[in-house]
């Protein structure tokens, strides 16, 4: 799976490399400090997007989610390596924990939001757009956070957490939702336990 998906991935940057090749040369050295500014404002701000209040906030939860998000992916990594270790000092940071939680939940709705701006509202402006993409991509990014959110609960109910359990709130709620023990399955009888015929 990871060989496709480097693959995939590598074609495509072949295709938008020769597009940028396409361009003619430009010289971007000038007015560092005015672009400087731009990137933060216009970019990461998210200022032009924010000009329509709700559409706006639904992007920005979902690009500020990710930043957020992004050393978690690192960690699930480390983690699938070795279920003991993670990121230093990061991953045993309980405000870290915290704001993965928060992200988690605002990438969600920023998601859920999205849907029903483009199924229920269905502006103008969308018609002709690639509707199919949008719901696939949609539907792959509320997985991730999903995930993300059951992988931190996992890790809590096995007691693999390295940072205070306290400090992931909806972590520890999807946890309480689940069985007592998750080493034991959820059906049949205990592990070791008679089996009646």
């Amino acid at each position: 799976m990871a060989a496709v998906g480097g693959g995939l991935f590598a074609r495509r940057a072949v295709v938008l490399v020769r597009l940028v090749k396409m361009g003619r040369p430009s010289d971007r050295s000038g007015e560092l400090p005015a672009r400087v500014r731009n990137e933060v404002v216009i970019a990461l701000g998210q200022r032009k997007l924010l000009q329509r209040l709700v559409p706006g906030l639904m992007h920005a939860f979902i690009f500020w989610g990710f930043l957020v998000l992004f050393p978690t992916i690192v960690m699930a990594m480390i983690a699938v390596v070795d279920k003991h270790q993670t990121i230093p000092w990061l991953g045993s940071q309980g405000w870290f924990a915290l704001l993965v939680d928060v992200f988690a939940v605002l990438v969600f709705a920023g998601v859920v939001t999205a849907f029903v701006i483009r199924k229920v509202q269905r502006p103008a402006r969308f018609e002709g757009s690639h509707v199919g993409e949008a719901d696939l991509i949609l539907t792959l990014i509320a997985g991730i956070v999903t995930t993300l959110l059951l992988w931190h609960a996992t890790r809590i109910a096995l007691d693999l957490n390295e940072w205070p359990a306290g400090w992931s709130p909806v972590s520890v709620s999807s946890r309480r939702s689940a069985p007592r023990d998750w080493s034991e399955p959820s059906w049949g009888p205990p592990r070791g336990g008679p089996v009646s015929r």
